[in-house]
């Protein structure tokens, strides 16, 4: 987990640029879903640039008590009966590498002022 952890912290910075329709370009332009698709890439792991798809379709659930370094943690931002809308990499001690709209550039910052947390799921099976 501190190694994802280390990836996700070298593209802070990165400018925010909502993919699609905008391109998921590392380092360039990444939105939350294309930073923790080019993170995970980096360790062998093809996720979807969706942070929907990457919830459902990758991943054991995780209770937040229970979050480790490394974990993806998802938002539904806009409200509990509407889809998930953001995804991030947990760093520990309640903060999250992610891709912010609200700051235009990727950032470490802390969950707990991120709305609607929904839930985490953790990728071990298949890093490398």
């Amino acid at each position: 987990g501190r190694d994802i952890v280390r990836v996700a912290r070298w593209h802070i910075g990165t400018p925010y640029r909502h993919s699609p329709p905008g391109v998921c370009w590392k380092y360039r332009s990444e939105d939350c879903s294309c930073l923790t698709r080019q993170v995970f890439k980096r360790f062998g792991k093809k996720l979807r640039d969706d942070p929907i798809k990457q919830y459902w379709n990758y991943g054991r659930w995780v209770a937040k008590r229970n979050l480790r370094p490394g974990d993806l943690v998802f938002f539904k931002e806009a409200g509990w009966n509407r889809p998930i809308t953001h995804v991030g990499i947990y760093s520990g001690r309640g903060n999250l590498v992610h891709a912010s709209a609200y700051f235009g550039k990727v950032v470490e910052s802390k969950m707990k002022y991120i709305k609607g947390y929904y839930g985490a799921k953790r990728l071990t099976k298949g890093l490398r």
